[in-house]
């Protein structure tokens, strides 16, 4: 069959919608653009805010006008099933019962065909770990639409692993709705700190990045561990808000001060390594007072980048309920201030790595050169080398900023690893 995969939102919607990818060209399926006349087209939606909600209705509509049969699963068909279409040819699955695509996909060649392998569209996979969460942040509908945190075994994480590393891949990023929460309902009880200690004993992928985590998760074990080369020297570490007022109705488990000596702390340690952070704009009980409190925080803490989100009320939330201290107006003029500061925050790193040795994932090669991200999570643009793919580990480095693109060279006329 022509097979087309929409994917929305967050890595581990990625993840599993790069699993689906993995399973259809194994069985011998064409991966195709929702242009190209589908005979199924797989919707992965998300129903993280308003805006996610309306691009997976625009999404369904376009993967029905396709004439093909469509599957539809992710956040939104969980949370609002009700009011998706109703048609012979549209079958919506639960992100519970997602696994049920298998059974879409495994009714055509008896013998599966490895070497398709090699068009997997992503030259650094996303491996889901765990998913659900268990904290009740006052914004969030999440929880509902995934569950309580569940960790995927470790047999299948590391089998997985293997298989990404047997065929020429050279990282794989570790991602889950609430990372740090892996192991929290095994028995005996383990950690996100013990799973990547297995990853690394039982494994020799050349990198392992770790897509997201919250800073309660992040102790002296694991900060240990970021002394180890094949952790991607990048983190990404959610703040929402720097004002503790905030922070506590928002019901987040940390301050504004967890958060700032933990960056500094892994920073001293770690000078070159790239810290992110996501950043919402908007909260109800977010004033100018709190505001301001938050561009201190970021303005006092060496962090690389952050997003920048705008507060969507979610219906089935105890925030929903809670009176707007903010205009539209005004959460306008603070997001383009938190933007602003954000490609700041970003020039001022990139700048202090130009020179300095790195490698980088070649992800694309163009008529411009080969593209691909750092290990500290900078994307670069090289110039063009033929003996090097897609998934080669190159060893380089930056040579300049212009234009919002960064530029580095080759240290070695050939890459420092290939499969």
């Amino acid at each position: 069959m022509k097979v087309s995969i929409l994917t929305l939102g967050c890595r581990t919607n990625q993840a599993e919608s790069l699993s689906i990818e993995k399973e259809a060209i194994t069985h011998g399926h064409e991966i195709v653009p929702i242009t190209d006349n589908p005979e199924l087209c797989i919707v992965n939606t998300c129903s993280v805010t308003s805006k996610a909600d309306y691009q997976s209705r625009q999404l369904i509509n376009r993967a029905i006008r396709s004439k093909a049969h469509v599957i539809v699963t992710g956040c939104y068909a969980q949370l609002h099933e009700s009011v998706l279409p109703q048609s012979p040819f549209l079958t919506v699955l639960s992100n519970k019962n997602k696994g049920l695509i298998s059974n879409y996909l495994s009714k055509s060649l008896d013998n599966p065909v490895s070497s398709l392998f090699t068009r997997l569209s992503k030259a650094r996979p996303i491996i889901k770990v765990q998913e659900g969460c268990n904290n009740d942040c006052t914004y969030c509908s999440i929880p509902l639409a995934r569950g309580r945190a569940q960790s995927i075994p470790l047999k299948t994480i590391i089998r997985e692993i293997l298989d990404y590393e047997n065929r020429g891949f050279n990282e794989v990023v570790l991602t889950g709705t609430n990372i740090g929460q892996y192991g929290l309902e095994l028995s005996p009880q383990r950690s996100f700190v013990w799973l990547l200690g297995e990853i690394l004993d039982k494994t020799t992928i050349k990198r392992i990045r770790i897509s997201s985590i919250e800073v309660n998760y992040i102790d002296e074990d694991f900060i240990e561990l970021l002394n180890l080369n094949r952790l991607c020297k990048h983190l990404h570490i959610p703040l929402q808000s720097g004002d503790n007022k905030v922070l506590e109705a928002m019901k987040r488990p940390y301050l504004r001060e967890d958060f700032m000596e933990k960056v500094l702390h892994i920073k001293r340690l770690y000078p070159d390594i790239s810290i992110g952070s996501d950043i919402m704009v908007g909260f109800p009980c977010e004033g100018i007072n709190q505001f301001a409190s938050t561009v201190e925080v970021i303005e006092a803490t060496p962090l690389s980048y952050f997003h920048v989100f705008v507060y969507s009320q979610r219906g089935n939330t105890p925030a929903a309920q809670m009176p707007l201290e903010a205009n539209f107006k005004e959460i306008k003029e603070r997001s383009e201030v938190l933007i602003g500061l954000s490609k700041r925050k970003r020039q001022a790193f990139i700048e202090s790595q130009i020179g300095k040795p790195n490698e980088m994932i070649i992800e694309n090669k163009t008529v411009r050169g080969l593209e691909g991200t750092t290990s500290n999570y900078i994307k670069v643009l090289v110039p063009p080398i033929v003996s090097v793919t897609e998934k080669d580990l190159l060893a380089i480095r930056l040579t300049g900023f212009k234009d919002d693109e960064v530029y580095a060279e080759p240290v070695l006329k050939e890459q420092v690893s290939k499969k």
